[in-house]
C-alpha cells in the first residue's frame, strides 16, 4: 500500500537533510531554522523539527512532511514527490493494492465513457447546442472542456454503461447513478436533462461531473434544482479539486496569478476571452485543500465572484482563507447590472480583460463599498463605517500598509488616527472568518481561553504524568471548540484522528519553537487556574441574570438558591485569586 512506502521512505530518510539540499539551515535549540524558500523574508521563520519530522513557516504557515516540502519546492504532485524521495531512500515503489486499483480504474473508466456518451448526446441536439451559442459558447471551448448532455430519460446513461460490463455497484459508486428509495436495487440517472461539465482531476482525467438544468428541455414539469454534482467518491473529494486547474495550471504559473471565479460558464467564458489563467470553486465556498493546490502554481489570487449577495458573502470568505493562506489578494468587479463573470464577458471580452487587469486590493475594495453605503460626514455613521473597516484593517500583517489604511480611515472619517488606532488596541477584533479559522493555520487573534487551552494541550503532550491534574475541570463553552476536542480525547485516552495527530504535533513543535516551559507543573497549575477563572466568570455572569429574572417574578425560594450558588462560586473565584498572591509572593521573597 502507498501509506507503507510512505512511512518505509520516512524511516530511512532524514527531513533536516532533505531540506538542507535547498537552502541553508542552522540549529536552534532543539530544532533547525533558515530563511523560508516561499516567501521574502530577512528573519528566519522556516523551522524544522528532527524530533517530529515536519517543517513549518510562521510566516507564511506553509509546512507538512518531507513530501510536503518537495512537492512545494519543485512544484509537483505528490505521485511525483513519491518518487524523487524513493528513489533517494532507495525504496522499490510497488503497486497499489490490486483490488483497491482495479476499483479506482473501473471508476475512471466509468466516468471516461460517461463524458463521451454525454458528448455524443450533445452533438445531435440541437436546442442545446443553440442555447449554449446563445450564451455565447464556441463550437471549439464546449470540445476543448467536453461539454455534453444527459438525456431526460430516466436510465439512459445507466443502460449504455450496463452494455459495456458495468455492475449496478461500480456504476453507482462512480456517482452516476441513485438507488431507488422504494427498491435499493433498483437505480436510476444521476444526472437527466442537463447540460454537463465533466470535472477533471490535475492530470487531466475525468473524476466527475456538474450538471446544469436545460429549462428548455422539459417545459412545464418540474427541473429540480439549478445543478446537480457528483457526491463524493473514491476519486472525486469536491472540497480538493478547482474545476479546469489542468487546463489552466501553465497560465496560472506563466502569468503568477489565477483568477478564481464560481461558476462552469464563468470558467469557459473567460477562457475563451482570453484570460486563461482562471480556475472556479464549482459553486462552493473555498476550502484551505483547494488553496494549498492553488498555491503551487501562484501565491496571488484575483477573485471574482457573482455579484449578489450570496456572491459577495462567498468573496468574504475566500478573501479571509486566501488571507490566511498567506495570498495576496485582489478583488475583481464586474460592475454595475451585471449578474456574473460569463455575463461580463459574453457582452464584451475585453470588458472582462480590463476588470481583470483592474483588479483592486481587498482594502480598496472594503473601503469603497463600506464608504458607498453611508455618508461618514454623519457622527452615527462614523461608528459604523469604523465598525466595519478597522476588523479588516486589523487583519494586516505590514505595520506600514496597516498605518496607510488607518491614515485613509481618518482622513475619511475626519478623526485623529490616534483615535482609531486606540480603539483598535482598546477592542481587540476578531481578524478571521469562523470558516477560515478552520483552516490549518492561526487565527490572528484568539481569545484569552484559547491561548490557555493550547499551551494546556502542549504541557500535558510533553509530560503526560501530568494528565490526571486535569480530570475535574470544566471548559464551558471552550469545549466545543477544535481545541477543546482535542483537550477531551487527550483526558479521556481516545484516539485520535490523523487530522488530530496533525493538529497536536503542530502546538507541541509551535511551543518547541517559541517557549519551553522552565517548570511545567507550574505552568499546568497556572493554565488551569486561568481556565477555570474563565469558566467561573461565565456562570456567574449567567447566576446574576437569572437573579435577577427570579427577582422580577417574586420567585423567592429560585432567588435563595441562586444566590447560595453565586456565593459559593464566588468562593472558588476568590480561592484561586489568594492562591495566586501567595504564590507570587513566596516567589518574589
Amino acid at each position: 500500500m502507498v501509506s507503507d512506502q510512505v512511512q518505509d521512505i520516512k524511516n530511512r530518510l532524514d527531513i533536516v537533510e532533505i531540506i538542507k539540499g535547498y537552502l541553508r539551515l542552522e540549529k536552534s535549540g532543539i530544532n533547525f531554522k533558515g530563511l523560508c524558500p516561499f516567501h521574502n523574508e530577512k528573519t528566519p521563520s522556516f523551522f524544522v523539527s528532527p524530533s517530529r519530522q515536519m517543517w513549518h513557516c510562521f510566516g507564511c504557515s506553509r509546512g507538512g512532511d518531507m513530501f510536503a516540502f518537495i512537492q512545494e519546492i519543485e512544484h509537483v504532485e505528490f505521485a511525483d514527490a513519491l518518487k524523487m524521495l524513493a528513489d533517494k531512500a532507495g525504496v522499490e515503489l510497488k503497486h497499489e493494492d490490486k483490488k483497491l486499483k482495479s476499483q479506482r480504474q473501473k471508476l475512471y473508466d466509468a466516468l471516461e465513457l460517461s463524458a463521451k456518451f454525454f458528448e455524443r448526446q450533445l452533438e445531435g441536439n440541437k436546442s442545446v447546442l443553440e442555447y449554449l451559442k446563445n450564451r455565447g459558447l464556441k463550437e471549439e471551448t464546449l470540445s476543448e472542456f467536453r461539454v455534453g448532455f444527459s438525456p431526460s430519460q430516466w436510465d439512459s446513461l445507466f443502460k449504455f454503461l450496463r452494455t459495456k460490463g458495468f455492475s449496478d455497484r461500480e456504476i453507482a459508486q462512480a456517482g452516476l447513478t441513485v438507488s431507488n428509495a422504494n427498491d435499493s436495487t433498483r437505480y436510476y440517472d444521476r444526472f437527466r436533462g442537463r447540460i454537463m461539465f465533466p470535472i477533471f482531476d490535475i492530470s487531466g482525467r475525468v473524476i466527475g461531473f456538474g450538471g446544469r438544468v436545460f429549462e428548455q428541455g422539459n417545459p412545464g414539469k418540474e427541473q429540480g434544482p439549478k445543478y446537480v454534482n457528483t457526491p463524493a467518491t473514491l476519486v472525486y473529494d469536491k472540497g480538493r479539486m478547482l474545476y479546469g486547474l489542468d487546463k489552466t495550471k501553465m497560465e496560472i504559473r506563466e502569468k503568477n496569478a489565477a483568477v478564481l471565479v464560481e461558476g462552469y460558464m464563468d470558467l469557459l467564458m473567460s477562457w475563451q476571452s482570453g484570460v486563461k489563467n482562471v480556475v472556479a470553486s464549482s459553486g462552493t465556498a473555498l476550502t484551505p485543500m483547494q488553496l494549498d493546490i492553488l498555491k503551487r502554481f501562484s501565491n496571488v489570487i484575483n477573485i471574482a465572484f457573482d455579484a449578489d449577495a450570496a456572491g459577495q458573502s462567498a468573496t468574504k470568505r475566500s478573501i479571509d482563507l486566501a488571507m490566511l493562506k498567506g495570498f495576496e489578494v485582489k478583488v475583481i468587479e464586474v460592475g454595475e447590472g451585471v449578474k456574473d463573470p460569463a455575463e461580463l464577458a459574453q457582452k464584451s471580452q475585453e470588458a472582462w480583460q480590463k476588470a481583470v487587469l483592474k483588479a483592486r486590493p481587498i482594502m480598496e475594495f472594503y473601503f469603497e463599498a463600506t464608504l458607498k453605503k453611508s455618508n461618514p460626514n454623519v457622527v452615527e455613521n462614523k461608528k459604523i463605517i469604523a465598525g466595519e473597516l478597522l476588523p479588516e484593517i486589523n487583519k494586516l500583517q505590514n505595520s506600514i500598509e496597516k498605518a496607510h489604511w488607518i491614515a485613509e480611515l481618518a482622513s475619511h472619517l475626519k478623526i485623529k488616527e490616534s483615535v482609531l488606532e486606540e480603539e483598535m488596541k482598546r477592542s481587540p477584533i476578531e481578524t478571521i472568518s469562523e470558516e477560515a479559522a478552520q483552516a490549518f493555520g492561526e487565527p490572528l487573534k484568539r481569545t484569552r481561553g484559547e491561548l490557555l487551552l493550547e499551551r494546556l494541550l502542549y504541557l500535558l503532550a510533553s509530560n503526560p504524568q501530568a494528565k490526571e491534574s486535569v480530570d475535574s475541570i470544566e471548559l464551558g463553552g471552550l469545549a466545543k471548540t477544535e481545541l477543546g476536542g482535542l483537550f477531551s480525547k487527550i483526558r479521556e485516552n481516545n484516539d485520535f484522528s490523523e487530522d488530530d495527530k496533525a493538529r497536536l504535533d503542530y502546538i507541541v513543535f509551535k511551543n518547541e519553537v517559541f517557549d519551553k516551559p522552565q517548570e511545567p507543573e507550574r505552568e499546568i497549575k497556572f493554565c488551569l487556574d486561568g481556565l477555570n477563572t474563565i469558566v467561573l466568570k461565565e456562570e456567574l455572569n449567567r447566576l446574576g441574570w437569572e437573579i435577577k429574572e427570579a427577582e422580577k417574578k417574586q420567585e423567592v425560594k429560585e432567588v435563595a438558591r441562586l444566590v447560595g450558588e453565586f456565593k459559593q462560586k464566588s468562593k472558588k473565584l476568590g480561592e484561586i485569586y489568594g492562591s495566586n498572591q501567595i504564590k507570587g509572593q513566596e516567589k518574589t521573597s
